[in-house]
């Protein structure tokens, strides 16, 4: 034998038969000929704030996009999550949509900065099996803005602008008038900053202190309790400047 590969006999549709080899197109189905999830996805923010009890997922849409190749068709397409306890689920998503309604709800992950997945599993007409996943991840909120107040607390931290992050690095503007100071606050969980290093304002590193001796309790605005690091400029009124957090 000589050359690339064994010939093999194939049988012919008049019933005879000759030798060719095998092409690894004839052993590998081209995945465009297979029953399939081409898209899957939940609507809405991918990100949001963590809290307490039950997160509520109605008026989100699930959507799916299914490669059906010939004769093959859905014959089954469940959703279902991995939280620690869900209502209104699995969700019936063989026609391709549906728009969660009622009590559908998921419960809160126990920690921020985790995720919780919903999977689709569609089974075709031809008994094959294909699995896709989207997901929701549950976030805290840093602080940033301006206050007169000279001692803000956890309970305050309400009176800022909250934003989704996971960790305590940043790069804002502010602006501060007469008598205003800046504030910054992230959970202490991301480990304590120096206000004399970690703090630039201006082009100026340094310029903050913390508060409190150390870490506060804050609830957010869905329940969700943990301790904060606050820190507050060492001067008031000093207009606007683009602060930034290492």
């Amino acid at each position: 034998m000589s050359g690339g590969g064994r010939k093999f006999p194939v049988l012919l549709e008049d019933g005879g038969v000759t030798f060719d080899y095998i092409r690894a197109q004839d052993i590998f189905l081209d995945s465009e000929f297979v029953f399939g999830i081409n898209s899957f996805s939940i609507s809405g923010d991918a990100t949001v704030l963590i809290g307490t009890g039950n997160y509520s997922l109605t008026g989100r849409n699930l959507s799916a996009t299914y490669q059906t190749p010939g004769s093959i068709s859905v014959a089954a397409a469940e959703v279902t999550t991995n939280a620690s306890s869900d209502s209104g689920f699995p969700v019936d998503l063989s026609s391709g949509s549906h728009t969660l309604a009622g009590a559908t709800l998921i419960a809160y992950p126990g920690s921020k900065n985790s995720s919780v997945t919903f999977t689709l599993g569609a089974t075709g007409s031809d008994a094959s099996f294909v699995t896709s996943t989207d997901s929701i991840t549950f976030r805290n909120n840093n602080y940033r803005g301006v206050s007169t107040n000279t001692g803000l607390t956890g309970g305050g931290l309400s009176t800022l602008t909250g934003f989704l992050d996971n960790n305590r690095q940043s790069s804002f503007t502010l602006n501060s008038s007469a008598g205003e100071f800046y504030y910054y606050a992230y959970p202490s969980s991301y480990g304590e900053a120096d206000g004399d290093t970690d703090f630039n304002v201006g082009g100026f590193d340094g310029g903050f202190s913390l508060l409190h001796g150390g870490a506060t309790a804050h609830t957010n605005s869905e329940g969700f309790t943990e301790t904060y690091y606050i820190y507050k400029s060492n001067q008031a009124g000093v207009g606007e400047k683009v602060i930034v957090v290492s």
